[in-house]
């Protein structure tokens, strides 16, 4: 139950710090934060329909917000900076790609655990 109240205050701290902060780019970024912090409620309340639709609407707004944010002031990087950089995003995504399948390699096929469930009732 204390996981509640640190959940609630922790999007409470980021809801005030959005609306208190001077720049855009910070509040978006502590709106996204309270929307997260909903998600994870809903989990923890076994709503995970809820959860995966709050964070793919949470996904979206912050892109578009973000990008609405970044476009006001734009700086290029060029030279070894840029390289390093796609190289560190390329790394990033290839390790998240081979968590992503190691853990769908655990999962059981779909519909297997109701398909034995259903088979097991009398």
């Amino acid at each position: 139950m204390a996981i509640f109240y640190i959940l609630l205050l922790f999007m409470i701290i980021a809801a005030i710090i959005a609306v208190e902060t001077k720049y855009l780019l910070s509040a978006v970024i502590c709106i996204g934060a309270v929307g997260f912090g909903a998600s994870i409620m809903f989990l923890f309340l076994r709503a995970p329909d809820i959860a995966i639709t709050q964070i793919v609407v949470e996904v979206l707004a912050l892109i578009i917000l973000i990008r609405a944010c970044i476009s006001r002031e734009r700086t290029f990087i060029s030279g070894p900076r840029e390289f390093f950089g796609v190289v560190v995003s390329v790394v990033i995504i290839f390790v998240i790609f081979l968590a992503g399948i190691k853990i769908l390699e655990t999962l059981p096929d779909f519909g297997t655990a109701a398909f034995i469930a259903a088979a097991e009732a009398p």
